[in-house]
């Protein structure tokens, strides 16, 4: 069909476009007939097939979508929360009969067509799409929290406290946000980093199938119960994969942890790094008002006005290096973990809020670019600087964004097989792999460049873990990956940390 071949020719992987058409025909004839006479909505579908075969599988599993993508894609700007909402309780209503898990896996994965086909056509930056990615996590969160709560009040009752003036209120509840959906960057199939908090110490009211039980109890059974309809993997997968590791003692911590005892643990107990993951924080679903009485009392030992910039640095710098030290560098580049990569932009923005935010409340941003331009502005980075990491940071997250929708993975490899690197090179818009090798490498020297400035000389930073890891572990300090490290060359034009001019 001559407007098949049309549509077809200049899309990233020809073949996976005409594939999903001709299955499409054969499954769905009556449906792909009436495609041909919406040239929008058909060039959508077969650009969707040519990007992500997770997708177009997707699409041809629920081919109720295609009617529904109709109507969808003419939403250009971000829905807000209220509207992803809205949304969810129709698909609730409709699919009535799933079990919330289902529900809410499959509803995660029809949004991010709309999500990942606004993302292709260059219909939002990469801070918009992010933040869409980061409220429709919200959204689902808040559902499975509302069925949560209302299982456990039928078993329990409602949990209860008294105030200060001695008199019964309920008890609160909020779910946290940290990481990438905290400073609302998630991105395709990130984790979710969560920590959840509650108000009081308590009884529940008793008014249930089960009687009465601490609010400790009923708070961690609600945490266990949110967790487990939102991560639980079925037939359909998970919506999210939920990691609780960011909470206070880690993986012995309690599941649910009071605001008092969550301040005392980040005031008194929590390292560095812990505060340091507290930048990206935000309230995500419940009792928002909790997450905001929690971090007005952790704030100043977060941005602390007594830790000097050198010391800031240090310890950001520590956190890199125990990175370093776990990187695989014989699978590839790591857009994430990779030299000049994602993370080394996020540390570059949170180690100099570290240094300056705690007697400069206006750079506490949580998010990475809003921070680097705050950071731009005091003079702490250079323009040149903040337009080469912003053009870095769109670069590596639309790659990676890239690589994880074609197959739904967590990934964050670029691929070494030519063929497989080719394609990747079409999809984000390059004819040529060299063009695209040059691209990867400029955006990543400059983000090198500028890591190396504030932090110092990478060789001396990889010596210094080396030392460090065999102090903390000699038995199992990983000599094959400090001694490739050290054999590469450093980025051009270093300046050690002492004459950084974030340091004078």
């Amino acid at each position: 069909m001559e407007k098949l071949k049309k549509l077809t020719k200049d899309l990233p992987d020809e073949q996976a476009a005409l594939r999903f058409y001709g299955r499409l025909s054969e499954q769905h004839p009556a449906i792909a007939k009436r495609l041909e006479k919406n040239h929008g909505l058909f060039s959508d579908l077969l650009t969707i097939a040519a990007f992500s075969p997770l997708l177009s599988t997707t699409i041809l599993q629920n081919p109720n979508y295609i009617s529904w993508l109709r109507r969808a894609r003419n939403f250009a700007a971000i829905r807000d929360k209220e509207g992803l909402r809205e949304s969810l309780a129709r698909f609730a209503l409709t699919n009535s009969t799933l079990e919330t898990g289902v529900l809410l896996a499959r509803f995660r994965r029809r949004e991010l067509i709309r999500v990942y086909l606004k993302d292709i056509r260059g219909l939002g930056s990469i801070a918009e799409i992010t933040e869409e990615i980061s409220i429709l996590a919200d959204v689902i969160l808040e559902y499975a929290l509302d069925v949560s709560r209302q299982e456990l009040e039928n078993r329990f009752g409602i949990p209860l406290a008294i105030d200060e003036k001695g008199k019964q209120i309920h008890a609160g509840f909020c779910v946290c946000a940290l990481g990438k959906l905290g400073s609302k960057e998630l991105n395709y199939s990130s984790d979710i980093d969560l920590l959840f908090l509650y108000s009081h110490e308590g009884e529940t009211s008793g008014h249930g199938s089960r009687g009465t039980t601490t609010n400790r109890e009923y708070f961690i059974k609600l945490a266990e119960h949110v967790t487990k309809l939102v991560g639980t993997q079925t037939g359909e997968g998970a919506a999210y994969r939920v990691d609780m590791r960011l909470r206070p003692h880690g993986r012995v911590g309690r599941l649910a942890i009071s605001v008092n005892e969550a301040v005392r643990y980040f005031k008194e107990e929590a390292q560095m790094w812990e505060r340091q993951v507290l930048i990206r924080s935000r309230a995500s679903a419940g009792e928002l008002s909790l997450y905001d009485d929690f971090f007005a009392q952790v704030e100043p030992h977060v941005f602390s006005a007594e830790l000097t910039a050198r010391e800031a640095l240090q310890n950001v710098r520590l956190s890199k290096e125990k990175i370093n030290a776990e990187e695989d560098v014989s699978k590839g580049f790591d857009t994430k973990l990779g030299r000049g990569g994602i993370r080394e932009i996020e540390f570059i923005a949170q180690a100099l809020q570290l240094a300056y935010g705690g007697t400069d409340k206006w750079l506490r941003s949580s998010h990475t670019l809003i921070s680097l331009a705050r950071l731009a502005d005091r003079g702490l980075i250079t323009d040149s600087e903040l337009t080469n990491l912003f053009e870095a940071y769109a670069f590596l997250r639309r790659l990676e964004h890239r690589l994880q929708m074609e197959h739904g993975l967590q990934t964050h490899r670029v691929p070494d097989a030519p063929e497989k690197r080719l394609l990747i090179s079409h999809r984000m818009g390059i004819h040529f792999v060299a063009d695209f090798d040059d691209q990867l490498a400029k955006n990543t020297d400059n983000v090198s460049d500028v890591f190396t400035r504030i932090f110092g000389d990478r060789e001396t930073l990889f010596r210094s873990a080396q030392s460090r890891s065999m102090r903390e572990n000699p038995k199992t300090a990983n000599w094959a990956v400090f001694s490739h490290r050290l054999k590469s060359p450093t980025p051009r034009n270093s300046r050690p940390l002492a004459t950084s001019t974030a340091l004078r």
